[in-house]
């Protein structure tokens, strides 16, 4: 929670809170909240992508950011990725 000069900035001018904005750092789609709007993902200190959560998390964007092959999808709000791993030969 802001504080000091900080929460002051967050509140509107008769100090009600106005909307805000928060960072969400994860490797996991499913940490997502559903009220996320936009997102941002990076590869060593790099931007992949960033934008709208929609055009953000696609399957060739989260693969790039990953370097393996991952499968996205949303329902309801809810993100999950799944790797597309090859069955082990054997």
């Amino acid at each position: 929670m802001a504080s000091g000069p900080t929460w002051a900035l967050l509140r509107g001018p008769l100090g009600r809170p106005r909307d805000r904005a928060s960072i969400l750092v994860t490797h996991h789609l499913e940490e997502i909240p559903v009220t996320a709007t936009h997102a941002a993902l990076l590869r060593a200190g790099t931007a992949v992508a960033a934008g709208p959560i929609e055009v953000v998390l696609t399957d060739e964007h989260v693969s790039a950011c990953f370097d393996i092959p991952v499968s996205v999808s949303s329902v309801q709000g809810r993100w999950h990725g799944q790797a597309d791993r090859a069955p082990a030969s054997g």
